[in-house]
């Protein structure tokens, strides 16, 4: 909860209301600033704290409710002058940032701040008030008495060493090096530099990769951080480096300082460089058709895999722009796209696509077509340019020359295309179409699949609404009718003898109960809100009770603890038992149910047994379609579904899911 008062102060000034509109109208922005580790304030026109987060009430000591619509007295005495001035400043549109200072706490003490401000503006761009930040430097002191006095210890050991060790400050991002930094690499002068020094002199290829591994280091309650990179020399030339540093931390666990090392291991790269490429051509494009086999039959969603294939794909057979479409009739459908042309806007206009010469000349083949230049003097070049030529050229694609497309086939039938393109004529052979043939296979399989589960999902879904239908027909309809007459009953003996009303009146309360039951019932199995609130095992039990009270089934159950999985896989388990339970109720004419949650090492089994008349499993029989949408939902999340049946020998249907390390 935003930590504002319920009512802003009255009488409101323009800019107090305008301030708090802006903040109530930050959406979930408000979650973020009331989480924040740090001491947010802000403050309107007149100086009145509109905003007051969980941090500033540890900071500072007052709560929330006691200083919004108040001038909050952080300001000592003797900075009271500039409290008003800072305010002002930033009313003028000359926000600051990380200037130290010192404020009051409640209990009378002081305490040094780092204060940084920024403009709070209303949807014309009006400043409106000021946003301020607070962060407690006490520790820093400590810290920084502390480091002066491993300095010396330091010192020692970069003389010991041939290795170029460097001493990062993280607050003020100067890094001292050693004489290492000469020997390794040719630099010679002062060895107190900026850390941009070290980002102008890394490969630029490497920077973002090195920072962001740096970052994650001192985000986390890592110590130690190591990375290879390259690193340039004087001379112009890269070194590989292998770099190693200890992080330290201030007593809140920050990390403000990071003493390392850089050795160079440029020969040691070179030679397993070439080892590598010896064996990484013979290698490469079997383990990415392994992988993108496991991936087709794993549990990702249809976008997830289609990025994933474009992006596995370019590690085999390289690409300027790569396209995924499926095929309706002579209309294609873009479902992914990687390249230089703006993504989003092609997607927006992906659907109804006329093929244009070359698309048409894969779909009439059914075999990959290759144009080895599309501004070539080829026929079908030629076609291209004459159709597609302007358009090409205005979405980026001018310098494009190189063209490969393949159909995506699935039981002899295209059903879309995978299209490639190179900037560099002739980059493309028959070599290379095999290998994209084969990606293509796995896409069709994937897309084929993504289609059945949604049709599977259609039938599911029309069978539910069908069957809740009956339920309200046959339950709540009647208990509503009933009540009716009831009423009607206890109506006509209140005017006769009001005595006799009673026992129609307590029929009506009793219909009354049981259709409330019954609507819940039917509520909790179309939104089983307990499933993420109180947990798969409170809401199978849920539905148990409702099997034994709606259908009169001895219903036992054997849960054991709230398996910690994802909330996807807890709520395929329930609408897997529901589908058992409703298919067990409709066709099974059992008089015991058997509902048992157990685990098994990494793995979570669901089991529903009946002693009803059971069915052949091997067949076709009633509910076939819903027991097919129970083995999707399993096989989606990377699990399995066993049905195991007879007839007269009641049935089984079990659930087999992998845990997880994390809950949803």
């Amino acid at each position: 909860m935003m930590h504002r008062l319920p009512v802003t102060p009255a009488p409101a000034e323009p800019a107090t209301e305008t301030a708090v509109a802006w903040l109530e109208s930050a959406g979930q922005l408000r979650n973020v600033i009331e989480t924040a580790p740090v001491a947010m304030i802000a403050l309107d026109a007149q100086r009145r704290a509109v905003l007051w987060n969980r941090a500033a009430e540890q900071l500072f000591g007052w709560r929330a409710d006691e200083v919004l619509g108040t001038v909050p007295p952080i300001a000592p005495a003797d900075r009271a002058g500039e409290f008003a001035a800072f305010h002002r400043r930033v009313l003028d549109g000359q926000p600051f940032t990380n200037v130290q200072t010192q404020r009051l706490r409640r209990d009378g003490s002081l305490v040094d701040v780092q204060l940084s401000t920024a403009p709070l503006r209303n949807s014309a761009g009006e400043i409106v008030g000021v946003m301020a930040t607070y962060l407690d430097v006490t520790a820093r002191t400590q810290v920084e008495q502390a480091l002066r006095q491993s300095e010396e210890r330091y010192q020692i050991v970069a003389r010991v060493t041939s290795d170029a060790i460097w001493d990062w400050d993280l607050v003020t991002h100067e890094v001292v090096w050693s004489q290492g930094l000469r020997t390794l690499f040719g630099y010679a002068g002062e060895t107190l530099r900026h850390h941009s020094w070290w980002q102008e002199h890394a490969a630029p290829e490497d920077v973002p990769r090195i920072e962001a591994s740096v970052l994650a280091a001192t985000s986390s309650d890592e110590h130690f951080w190591s990375d290879e990179y390259r690193f340039g020399r004087a001379d112009g030339s890269y070194a590989y480096v292998l770099d190693r540093a200890v992080i330290l931390r201030d007593e809140a666990g920050r990390a403000v300082r990071m003493i390392g090392a850089m050795v160079d291991i440029t020969e040691r790269v070179e030679a397993q460089r070439v080892l590598e490429q010896r064996v990484a051509e013979r290698t490469r494009e079997l383990s990415t058709l392994l992988e993108m086999a496991h991936n087709v039959a794993g549990n990702l969603t249809l976008d997830e895999l289609l990025s994933q294939v474009l992006r596995q794909l370019q590690a085999v057979v390289d690409y300027s722009g790569a396209a995924i479409y499926t095929l309706d009739g002579d209309r294609l459908t873009l479902l992914d796209y990687r390249g230089p042309a703006p993504r989003e806007q092609l997607l927006a206009n992906a659907a109804n696509l006329k093929a244009g010469p070359a698309q048409q000349a894969v779909i009439e083949r059914g075999e990959p077509v290759i144009i080895s230049d599309l501004w070539g003097d080829t026929p079908l070049a030629q076609a291209v340019q004459n159709q597609l030529g302007e358009q090409l050229k205005a979405q980026g694609l001018g310098d494009t020359h190189s063209w490969l497309g393949v159909p995506l086939l699935a039981k002899e039938r295209i059903m879309g295309l995978l299209i490639l393109y190179h900037q560099e004529p002739n980059f493309y052979d028959t070599r290379q179409a095999n290998l994209v043939m084969a990606f293509a296979n796995h896409v069709a399989v994937a897309i084929e699949n993504a289609r059945l589960f949604e049709q599977a999902q259609q039938l599911a879904a029309i069978e539910e609404r069908q069957r809740l239908a009956r339920e309200l027909h046959d339950s709540v309809s009647q208990a509503l009718y009933g009540i009716a007459l009831g009423a009607r009953t206890a109506r006509i003996q209140l005017e006769r003898d009001p005595s006799k009303a009673i026992a129609p009146t307590d029929y009506v309360l009793q219909l009354a109960e049981a259709g409330l039951a019954e609507m819940r019932a039917l509520i909790f199995e179309l939104r089983p809100e307990s499933l993420a609130q109180e947990g798969l095992v409170a809401a199978l039990t849920k539905q148990a009770d409702s099997l034994r009270a709606r259908h009169q089934i001895d219903v036992r159950t054997e849960f054991g603890s709230e398996p910690d999985v994802l909330l996807d896989i807890k709520e395929a388990l329930y609408r897997i038992t529901q589908e058992a339970t409703h298919n067990i109720v409709k066709h099974a004419h059992a008089s015991r149910v058997d509902v048992r949650l157990v685990q098994q090492g990494r793995t979570l089994i669901l089991e529903v047994q009946d002693n009803g008349q059971g069915f052949d499993s091997g067949g076709d029989f009633p509910g076939h379609l819903g027991l097919k949408s129970m083995r999707e939902r399993a096989i989606r999340l990377g699990g399995s579904l066993i049905i195991d049946s007879a007839p007269g020998q009641g049935s089984l249907v079990q659930a087999r899911m992998p845990l997880s390390d994390g809950k949803s």
